[in-house]
């Protein structure tokens, strides 16, 4: 739906659970619209890793999904902070903080 992203990677991490069941809704939701109503991902590329941010590995699997902290990124929590605990969301920002460029 956004424009500007027609030239970006778009990385989604979650539970490969989560990822699983997201995948199988928008595929059934897709089924049932017309052509026009179809939304084309507008990202050159849309990437699902699965991880838990909570753990240790999940910056090395984004990474091993062709993320590349020296490129410029923007980072979308919003519903996800809410669920962590005050350190894991302080661990979280942190590694993002140390891993990314801030250009």
């Amino acid at each position: 739906r956004l424009n500007f992203l027609s030239g970006s990677h778009v990385f989604e991490v979650d539970f490969p659970q989560v990822l699983q069941m997201k995948a199988s809704l928008l595929q059934e939701a897709m089924k049932s619209m017309d052509n026009q109503q179809k939304m084309a991902v507008k990202a050159k590329a849309l990437i699902s890793v699965e991880a838990d941010v909570r753990g240790k590995d999940w910056l090395q699997k984004l990474q091993n999904s062709g993320f590349i902290p020296e490129k410029s990124t923007v980072w979308i929590l919003e519903g996800l902070l809410y669920y962590l605990s005050d350190s894991d969301a302080i661990q979280l920002l942190k590694t993002i903080a140390a891993h990314c460029s801030l250009t």
